[in-house]
C-alpha cells in the first residue's frame, strides 16, 4: 500500500506539473504550477518544474526528482514564514501549503520503487489515490490559500455577490463579504468598492442590497461602483476589469469566502488582472458550507480546464 500511495501521488503531482506546462503554452502568462510550487526566483523555473514533473512520472527518476522538489518547496515554506512574520500576508494557519506538498513529496521519495511491472491491484490503488489526491488538493487550496489574507493597497475592492432573499435581505454570506470590504475601505486600502452580482430571489437585485448595506456601514455612495451583470465568477471579473480599465486602474482586492478565493485568483490571473484575495470574516459558520465547498471543488477544476475568456454559469 505505501508503494501504491507513493506512485499515486507521483502521478498526481507529476501529471499536474506537466499539464500545467501545456496550459502555460496555450494561455501564456498563467502559471498554474504556482498552486503547489513557486520557482519564480529561479532561472527557467517553469521549465525546471516541467522537467522534474516528468521525472516524477518515471519510476527510476522519481526519487531524485522528488528530492530536488523538496528542496524547493522547503524554501517556499521559509519565504511564507518570512512574509507572515513581516505582516505582508496574514495566514489563517501557521503552517504553509508548501509544507503539505513537501510531506507528499517525502512519501514519494521514501516509498517509491523502481519496479517495472507493478500488479494490477497496485496500479488500481495508485489511480484511486491520485483521484482522491486531486480532491484533497482543492480542499488544501481552500483552507491554506483561501484563509490567508493578502490585503494591501489597491485601486479598488471587488466584492463578489451572494444570495439576496425575496424580501430584500442579504444572506449571511453576502453580509459577511460586504462587511469585510467596507472594513478594508475604511482602513484606507482602496478608494472604491465594486459591488458585483446578479438578480436576487425577489425584486431586489443583489447589488442593490450590497450598496444599501455598504452605505449603512458608512461608505459614501460616490465610492461605490455597480456591476449588475456579475452573474458568475468569470463575468464578475471580466466586467470589473472593464470598469477599472475605463478608469486606468488594474489592481484589486478580491473579497469572497475562503472556499471561493483560489478560483477567483486563477480567473484573474488568466485575464491579466492583478488581484490580491481577502477572505470574508465570518462571525458564524455558513449553514450550507459543506455544499458550497463540494460545489467549489468541481468549479475549480472546470475553470482550470476552461479557456480564459469563455463564459460559464459557475
Amino acid at each position: 500500500m505505501p508503494y501504491a500511495a507513493a506512485r499515486g501521488l507521483a502521478w498526481l503531482i507529476g501529471g499536474f506539473g506537466v499539464f500545467n506546462t501545456f496550459i502555460d503554452l496555450a494561455w501564456p502568462g498563467f502559471d498554474a504550477n504556482i498552486w503547489w510550487i513557486d520557482t519564480r526566483q529561479l532561472p527557467l523555473g517553469g521549465w525546471l518544474v516541467a522537467g522534474l514533473s516528468i521525472g516524477l512520472l518515471h519510476p527510476k527518476c522519481r526519487r531524485p526528482a522528488g528530492v530536488i522538489l523538496i528542496v524547493i518547496t522547503l524554501s517556499n515554506c521559509i519565504v511564507f514564514w518570512k512574509l507572515a512574520g513581516a505582516g505582508v500576508i496574514r495566514p489563517g494557519w501557521p503552517l504553509p501549503w508548501s509544507l503539505v506538498i513537501t510531506a507528499a513529496l517525502l512519501v514519494i521519495v521514501i516509498w517509491s520503487k523502481s519496479d517495472r511491472r507493478p500488479g494490477a491491484r497496485s496500479m488500481a490503488g495508485s489511480a484511486v489515490i491520485a483521484g482522491a489526491g486531486a480532491a484533497v488538493f482543492t480542499l488544501g487550496l481552500m483552507f491554506f490559500y483561501g484563509q490567508t489574507s493578502y490585503q494591501r493597497s489597491a485601486d479598488a475592492i471587488l466584492v463578489f455577490g451572494a444570495r439576496t432573499y425575496s424580501d430584500g435581505r442579504p444572506s449571511q454570506a453576502l453580509h459577511d463579504r460586504v462587511k469585510t470590504a467596507c472594513d478594508l475601505y475604511q482602513s484606507g486600502y482602496a478608494p472604491i468598492l465594486i459591488m458585483s452580482g446578479g438578480p436576487g430571489d425577489g425584486a431586489v437585485h443583489e447589488t442593490d442590497a450590497m450598496r444599501s448595506l455598504a452605505i449603512s456601514l458608512g461608505v459614501p455612495e460616490g465610492a461605490i461602483l455597480i456591476d449588475g451583470q456579475g452573474v458568475n465568477t468569470r463575468s464578475t471579473i471580466l466586467n470589473s476589469q472593464q470598469l477599472l480599465a475605463d478608469r486606468q486602474m488594474d489592481r484589486i482586492l478580491a473579497v469572497s469566502h475562503f472556499y471561493h478565493l483560489a478560483r477567483i485568483k486563477m480567473a484573474c490571473d488568466r485575464v491579466g488582472l492583478e488581484a490580491y484575495t481577502v477572505p470574508a470574516q465570518t462571525p458564524s459558520t455558513l449553514v450550507k458550507l459543506p455544499w458550497f465547498m463540494i460545489r467549489e471543488m468541481a468549479a475549480f477544476w472546470f475553470y482550470y480546464l476552461s479557456p480564459p475568456t469563455s463564459n460559464t454559469t459557475a
